[in-house]
């Protein structure tokens, strides 16, 4: 079984962010505006199934 999962981002949209570079650990974190999750399974002939 495979689990596959990606942000998404508007262009179009202002993206939201945690933390910035004068924060204790010097970064942030973009906030994605949603997710996408695929789960994949193997048949016996190793064919991919969503």
């Amino acid at each position: 079984m495979y689990v596959l999962i990606a942000p998404i981002f508007y262009f179009d949209r202002k993206v939201e962010t945690v933390g910035n570079q004068t924060d204790e650990y010097g970064i942030s974190v973009p906030i994605p505006h949603g997710v996408v999750k695929n789960v994949l399974t193997e048949g016996k002939k190793e064919r991919l199934f969503l």
